[in-house]
């Protein structure tokens, strides 16, 4: 799924723009990229975008173009085109699918959907309705719909290791392995591991428990001469989820197509 297309009005230093993208003739590869002086916009678009996902907390008013007419109000509307209906069957939730589908058109080949949100009700997101030609907010849509198309922005002033790193909260790896390891602990493969690493590191009949129990006794001698009775116990717990998914890393490796 591609973004097709951006309408922006007075946002920022946009009055009244619309933005086609290329769509790539390859699925999964393909690359836009915008190009332009200082406060040329380039960042305003992408801020565009994230009002579209996320809203406004602040005042509206700081983003709004202060050139608007009166009466003309800020609003971005985006296009989205691909496999839609495919994407809604697998990534949203059941009782949701419909409110998105019947707001899907098609031009004989490809799917689009339209989404907008503007300053009137920034709090809600706007489906359109081709056939009318209207929008339409569909009740608890929200949510869904950020499931549904995740945007993630990097700055160019991010350190790339901290959006690497799996241990800062904010970081692209820990949002996309995190968007599929919410019921890690609950998988089959994941009760095996834990039980492998009981059965190695706790079982008293493993030949490292027994080891394990030997240095356990020579800390006990040692320990008793200076502080008295007292017994050593070496336990390994576990790995939870986020400290396996710590040691996770990205290898990139560029190729060359012929």
């Amino acid at each position: 799924v591609f973004i097709k297309k951006i309408s922006i009005k007075n946002f920022k230093s946009f009055k009244d723009e619309e933005i086609e993208f290329r769509i790539p003739s390859i699925d999964g590869l393909g690359l836009n990229i915008f190009v332009g002086e200082n406060n040329s916009g380039k960042s305003s678009l992408i801020e565009a975008i994230n009002f579209l996902f996320e809203g406004i907390k602040k005042d509206i008013t700081k983003i709004k173009n202060k050139d608007a007419e009166s009466g003309k109000k800020l609003s971005v509307e985006v296009t989205f085109c691909g496999k839609l209906n495919n994407l809604i069957d697998n990534f949203c939730q059941g009782n949701k699918q419909e409110a998105f589908k019947k707001y899907i058109f098609s031009d004989g080949t490809t799917e689009f959907l339209t989404i907008k949100r503007d300053e009137e009700e920034p709090k809600s997101v706007f489906l359109y309705n081709k056939a009318i030609n209207d929008y339409k907010n569909e009740a608890g849509i929200d949510a869904p719909f950020k499931k549904l198309f995740s945007l993630e922005t990097i700055s160019s002033d991010n350190n790339p290791d901290d959006e690497m790193a799996y241990s800062s909260a904010s970081s692209v790896m820990k949002r996309l392995l995190g968007s599929i390891t919410d019921d890690f602990e609950e998988r089959e493969e994941y009760k095996k591991y834990k039980a492998l690493h009981d059965e190695t590191f706790n079982s008293e009949q493993s030949s490292l428990r027994k080891e394990i129990i030997q240095l356990e006794k020579s800390a006990d001698d040692i320990l008793k001469k200076q502080f008295g009775e007292l017994k050593i116990k070496l336990n390994f717990d576990t790995f939870d989820k986020d400290e396996l998914l710590k040691n996770s890393s990205i290898r990139v490796r560029d190729c060359f197509l012929d």
